[in-house]
């Protein structure tokens, strides 16, 4: 049933603001927590995050190296993102999806409390699953039909 639904998902064409999210990324499952926690807050509802549509992008099918994820949502290529008219650009990573939602609900993190929450979250943030190597990107880049941009975004996703 958790499968149709993503399917459901991934077919829709969204308008801002999008959070691009894999279901088996901690990451993901990080913002999207967080998200929940300040939607609870009935007193602080912030109407861009009630408005929040949700992406999948599968990252066993490669959809996070697709040309238009690499140029357009994450150069990095990674899960989660975050895209909206209210930012100047895409953010990139769970901390600073996660900081920006708690901009828009400060009492996620109160003053008092501040510095744990932020030593937590970063702690949380530096588990990382993403040094292991990753064939496909090499197997994109021997490809002769990617356009050049399409090259160096592969180029710089498998270098970062």
């Amino acid at each position: 049933m958790l499968l149709r639904l993503y399917q459901k998902l991934r077919g829709r064409n969204y308008s801002d603001p999008c959070l691009y999210t894999f279901p088996f990324s901690l990451h993901s499952i990080m913002v999207q927590f967080t998200i929940a926690l300040a939607l609870r807050d009935k007193s602080q509802s912030s109407r861009e995050l009630a408005k929040i549509k949700h992406r999948l992008v599968n990252l066993h099918r490669n959809e996070n190296l697709s040309e238009d994820y690499l140029l357009h949502v994450n150069p990095r290529g990674r899960v989660p993102a975050f895209t909206s008219k209210s930012i100047p650009a895409p953010l990139t990573d769970s901390l600073s999806i996660s900081y920006w939602v708690c901009e828009q609900h400060p009492s996620l993190i109160p003053e008092t409390h501040r510095t744990t929450i932020q030593r937590l979250l970063s702690q949380l943030y530096r588990i990382q699953a993403d040094n292991n190597p990753n064939p496909a990107v090499d197997d994109l880049l021997a490809r002769n039909n990617i356009s050049p941009e399409h090259r160096r975004a592969l180029e710089y996703k498998r270098d970062w």
